[in-house]
């Protein structure tokens, strides 16, 4: 299975000015997975 790379969307995004909104759907009710993407996805944006 193949994966998204994120961090190289998230990069692509800022590059062109991008601004709008996004939603993340997760797969899962489990919240302290949910809370791991969370984390995972700031650190992400954080570091454009």
């Amino acid at each position: 299975m193949a994966g998204i790379d994120f961090a190289t969307v998230f990069a692509a995004l800022a590059n062109v000015g991008w601004s709008g909104t996004a939603t993340l759907e997760i797969g899962t009710e489990d919240y302290d997975t949910i809370a791991l993407g969370k984390r995972y996805v700031k650190e992400l944006l954080d570091a454009i």
